[in-house]
């Protein structure tokens, strides 16, 4: 369920939580790269968490994430949940001596 507008200017509660996150991108020849990191934050409708390289705003992602039952739309009954998502924003945040990227995505369904 999403809530109303907050005052954060954010429609849905975020938890600050370090979940493994896999991720998976299909790009336009069907090659399929991966990347396993974790979250920062994660809500009913998206996560936040940091990656190794730069994708694109707009990009398709499918995302596999031990999401507590109460935040997800379907699949509740297994221990990842599979959901699609899309790219909201990414932007390069140094830390230490590597760069990594921070990503935003947003929930769009199985």
């Amino acid at each position: 369920m999403v809530s109303p507008e907050r005052k954060d200017g954010r429609s849905a509660k975020r938890i600050l939580v370090s979940l493994p996150v896999h991720i998976e991108e299909h790009d336009a020849h069907r090659k399929v790269s991966r990347e396993l990191t974790h979250s920062e934050s994660v809500s009913e409708i998206g996560a936040g968490f940091f990656v190794n390289r730069l994708f694109e705003v707009g990009q398709i992602v499918l995302l596999k994430l031990p999401l507590a039952p109460e935040l997800r739309r379907y699949n509740f009954e297994d221990d990842l949940y599979e959901v699609w998502a899309v790219v909201r924003h990414c932007h390069r945040n140094d830390r230490g001596k590597t760069s990594h990227f921070h990503i935003g995505v947003a929930f769009i369904g199985d």
